[in-house]
């Protein structure tokens, strides 16, 4: 499975909708908080840390 980003308001269920689609795809998940995101170096940290 490719990497997906959701993103828009809180309450959407963004984060229950990524972790129902983990389970599905018996795949691991590494969900982040919007919030604690303050540079976009901080986004490319995060996505290399992620295996394929």
């Amino acid at each position: 499975m490719g990497h997906i980003l959701f993103s828009g308001p809180s309450g959407f269920g963004k984060t229950t909708m990524a972790h129902i689609i983990s389970k599905q795809g018996q795949v691991n998940i590494k969900a982040v908080t919007g919030y604690a995101i303050t540079k976009p170096s901080e986004i490319i940290s995060i996505l290399n840390t992620l295996e394929n």
